[in-house]
């Protein structure tokens, strides 16, 4: 297999032929003259703090869109709209709120903001919503109930009643545009679409039927940083052609030849097809065409900022094709890596600590629950703070190049035994040993240490430039909880109207389920529960220098708690201009769902479930790189190219992924039943294989990689609480000590090269067993390589700078990364 990239120039030989100014109507150089002028002039006043919060999101239009300014902005009451694009309604409904009204003529515009004098810009871009019928046919009506539950509902058979007539059940619903796994529930039967051969493993052993709705661009492109020659930066764009158009497979625009002839494909178009949006910070910047590229200047003002950034959209008719985010020290890009700072996010590798199995510091403070009906895997083994100290001094997380550490809750936790464990012959009660039952808000459980001790970590990791995040649990309390006795009233209603106990409906009653009768939910919709929770929140900010908070359970909260923590945040630090904080949150369900809790005035990320389930298939169970690709593409499509959210190893809710490809766990068998009656072996070589290429994925794509703790190397594990084995730092064999030193390479890339943290992503290739894509930022270009199939590819391609005929040769279940330079 050959793969030959027509070469072109990355300089325009005709520079000025046909420029002309995207943005504004103002005189470019005269205003920028006098911005420079101005800076100069005032430097203090560039140093001003804005009146706008941290960098705002894209505000995302439906027929009619309120806006909480207080997500945006310091004071609301002192902002006003100064400029609407064609086709868009404002209504100021109060000092807090507005209203937006209708559609834009483009994919996506700026409104302009004035607040106390100080012009600033949100983008607004149109919801891609469009309205899709399902049907399940049933000519003879042999059945009496048929339910569609999929991505697009939640997994909520009752969320869209399904009507029979005209031969088939049917339903209409209006859903973004998107991709979307769904089944049909035949008389209480989960079955996939008869009529559909699109379908994806759905991680159980089973599958799904797939469906993507919407309009698609029909030349998808991407937008590549070629040239920094101090504050002028210029762009270019790549298409991409499609492969098939109905599954989202697509290939670079490129020449390829596996028999000796090429087909010479333009892989440059014009930018007269194509609007390029730029915000430096909030304010919208004049943006060049130069024929086949882009040029802008970097604002003056970014001169006096130790860090700013410059934001760019690529759109055309349909929609957002491209963006990305370019971090600026004083005015200049950052290209040095040595130039990052810990606040950087792009740059985190985050790794979870789960503190009762991680490393015992303090023997004084062990104490188990003295339970005979507790299993041993399931009470305390003695993990705690000081443990976690000692394992920062000896250097591990350096070699591992771990500069965010994600800690297990260590909120006290109750002293007895609490559930029940029946099946399979094995009968066990369990302790809190997780930390996810507080009976305390505010109080460090004394079995994993004390204020000061992590007072100590906290220096200790800032010193080492490296971020702590806290597990903060939110929607739940465990009944010992003083705020059970004190306010009963808060907590939702254990049954339901119909007498069904609410427990574990994690969709059909998301926000009010139980997760079992001894851990109260709390009602949210009580104002009360609100304040109380987000000041129980705010202490530990206050109390202690911490970096951020992964939020426990975030779908079963409401947005209104999320939006009031956020606000009591942002004004916590606000004061404190080098501190940044960071949330995170864990929802497990659709695309649509995840992201409606990430955006300015809510969080800050949540974790990737659904690609996670891509990448299990596709590497676990050799599901089609196609479909792999196609699931990344919706995840930038989503969160952006940029985007910080948790591109996650596994976790302590799932089996072991390396136990899964290894074949010692089947994929469609319940995995916390084999955790509780079989020992699960140390894993096979091609698990170890497929562990590496996860490996590789994550270091390489967008988002901010998440490692549970030991899949560094190949830790077993069944479910939980076989996942949570004690985490072993010597001792380990021959293949564990090979993952791990993958794993440590491919960290030390990721950590070294920009343009795995902040550079565009093209595919160049892909078919059912080998994916590849470019990372590009700048003067540098990092190519990643997969081989999923049982025998080695031998591939040629042109090296991206120089147009040199390189060949690697890929071995069986493998990958390769290579970073080039001019």
């Amino acid at each position: 297999m050959r793969i030959r990239k027509k070469h072109s120039n990355h300089y325009p030989r005709n520079y000025l032929a046909n420029e002309r100014v995207v943005f504004g109507s103002f005189f470019y150089v005269l205003s920028v003259i006098l911005l420079l002028l101005t800076a100069c002039g005032s430097p203090s006043k560039t140093n001003e703090p804005s009146p706008f919060i941290g960098l705002n999101t894209p505000i995302i239009l439906s027929d009619t869109t309120e806006v909480i300014w207080a997500d945006y902005v310091w004071e609301p009451a002192n902002l006003k709209v100064a400029k609407l694009p064609p086709g868009i309604q404002h209504i100021r409904i109060n000092e807090e709120r507005s209203r937006f009204i209708g559609r834009l003529q483009q994919p996506v515009e700026f409104v302009e903001l004035l607040v106390d004098d100080e012009q600033g810009h949100i983008l607004l871009k149109n919801s891609g919503y469009v309205t899709v019928s399902f049907s399940y046919p049933d000519s003879q009506r042999s059945v009496e109930l048929v339910q569609l539950k999929g991505e697009m509902n939640g997994w909520n058979a009752a969320a869209n009643p399904m009507h029979y007539r005209d031969g088939a059940w049917w339903v209409e619903m209006k859903v973004e545009s998107g991709v979307y796994a769904y089944k049909f529930v035949v008389d209480g039967i989960e079955l996939i679409d008869p009529v559909n051969p699109r379908k994806a493993p759905n991680g159980f052993g089973d599958y799904n039927s797939v469906i993507e709705v919407g309009q698609r661009s029909t030349r998808p492109a991407v937008l590549l940083p070629t040239e920094a020659n101090g504050s002028r930066l210029s762009f270019r764009m790549e298409s991409y052609l499609p492969l098939d158009q109905s599954l989202g497979q697509f290939s670079s625009e490129q020449s390829t030849s596996t028999s000796g002839k090429e087909d010479e494909i333009p892989n440059q178009f014009s930018t007269n097809e194509h609007t390029l949006l730029v915000m430096w910070e909030n304010e919208a910047v004049e943006v060049q065409e130069m024929g086949a590229y882009w040029e802008l200047e970097i604002p003056a003002r970014a001169a006096f900022h130790d860090r700013s950034h410059l934001r760019l959209w690529l759109t055309n008719e349909v929609e957002v094709l491209h963006n990305l985010t370019i971090p600026l020290q004083n005015g200049q890009i950052v290209q040095k890596r040595d130039d990052l700072k810990r606040s950087d996010r792009s740059a985190w590798n985050m790794y979870f600590v789960f503190l009762d199995r991680f490393k015992d510091g303090n023997s004084q403070n062990n104490r188990q629950v003295d339970d005979p009906e507790i299993h041993p895997s399931v009470n305390y083994y003695g993990g705690d703070l000081q443990g976690l100290i000692e394992v920062i001094k000896t250097g591990y997380f350096d070699s591992l190049s771990v500069n965010t550490l994600w800690l297990s809750p260590i909120i006290q936790n109750p002293e007895g035994a609490y559930g029940l464990w029946d099946q399979g012959g094995v009968r066990s009660t369990f302790s809190g040993y997780h930390g996810y039952w507080p009976i305390s808000s505010s109080r460090i459980d004394d079995r994993m240490g004390t204020k000061e001790d992590l007072k100590e970590l906290l220096e200790l990791a800032h010193d080492r430039e490296m971020n702590i995040l806290l597990d903060y649990v939110a929607n739940h309390v465990h009944e010992e909880h003083p705020v059970m006795e004190q306010h009963p009233e808060w907590k939702t209603d254990l049954y339901l109207p119909d007498g069904t106990m609410n427990t574990q409906l994690w969709d059909e009653q998301r926000l009010t389920t139980w997760f079992d009768t001894f851990m109260p939910s709390l009602d949210f919709s009580q104002e009360a529960v609100v304040e109380a929770m987000s000041d129980s929140a705010l202490y530990w900010i206050q109390e202690f220098d911490i970096d951020g908070f992964r939020h426990d359970a975030t779908k079963h909260i409401p947005l209104e708690f999320w939006r009031t923590l956020t606000q009591k945040i942002n004004q916590e630090v606000k004061g404190n201009p080098g501190r940044s904080f960071y949330q995170i949150g864990e929802t497990y369900g659709s695309r649509p769902l995840i992201a409606s809790y990430v955006r300015s005035g809510l969080l800050d990320a949540q974790f990737d479930f659904s690609l996670f389930d891509a990448v299990q298939a596709s590497f676990g169970q050799n599901q089609s790189l196609h479909s792999l690709a196609e699931q990344l593409r919706e995840s930038v499509r989503y969160y952006g190219m940029s985007n910080q959210m948790g591109v996650i190893s596994g976790n302590h809710d799932k089996a072991r992924f390396i136990s899964l490809a290894s074949g010692d766990v089947r994929w469609n068998e319940d995995a916390k039943l084999a955790a509780w009656t079989r020992d699960i072996p140390h894993p096979k070589e091609e698990g170890h294989a497929r562990l590496q290429l996860m490996h590789t994925w994550m270091f390489t794509i967008p988002g901010i990689p998440v490692t549970y703790y030991g899949d560094e190397f190949g830790l077993p594990g069944a479910n939980d609480p076989d996942n949570r084995r004690p985490m072993k730092f010597e001792g380990l064999s021959a293949l564990e000590q090979q993952s791990l030193s993958h794993y440590t390479s491919m960290a030390r890339l990721r950590a070294s090269h920009l343009a795995l943290q902040y550079g565009s992503l093209r595919f160049e290739s892909i078919s059912d067993e080998v994916l590849i894509y470019e990372r590009a930022y700048f003067n540098e270009s990092v190519w990643v390589f997969f081989n999923m199939a049982d025998h080695s590819e031998l591939i040629t391609f042109e090296h991206p700078f120089t147009g040199e005929s390189i060949s690697v040769e890929l071995p069986p279940l493998s990958s390769l990364v290579q970073v080039f330079h001019p």
